[in-house]
């Protein structure tokens, strides 16, 4: 069950995310801070799946033409995420960073946007 101060640090995250992104001004390295600090095993309540989801995509985003190793493996764990999270109605689907991301999200979308990152294959070294 989502505490209000849970909520609330998850909607304080987002808020400083999405202005950030609003006024072009986040670098990757606070993207990659969100991230981490959204990691799967405290993210417990569906707003932060969603923004670890959604920061994830943008990750992938970033990545595309620089490193397609590492967007794939964001993109990979964006569709792992969003396969897992309730989308039968519009409010589900909702994104929490709308300003970056498509209004509405989930499996299907990530499918689409990420297709060529989640068919890449990663060369190690």
């Amino acid at each position: 069950m989502e505490t209000t101060e849970q909520l609330e640090v998850c909607v304080g995250r987002a808020y400083e995310l999405a202005q950030m992104i609003e006024n072009n001004d986040y670098e990757e390295h606070a993207l990659l801070r969100a991230y981490q600090q959204l990691k799967p095993s405290t993210c417990d309540t569906v707003p932060e799946l969603k923004l670890r989801g959604e920061i994830a995509f943008l990750l992938a985003e970033n990545y595309r033409n620089v490193n397609p190793d590492k967007a794939s493996a964001y993109a990979r764990e964006c569709l792992a995420i969003y396969k897992n999270l309730p989308s039968d109605n519009e409010p589900q689907c909702s994104t929490v960073l709308s300003q970056a991301v498509p209004n509405l999200m989930h499996d299907g979308v990530v499918r689409n946007r990420l297709s060529d990152l989640l068919r890449h294959t990663p060369i190690f070294h």
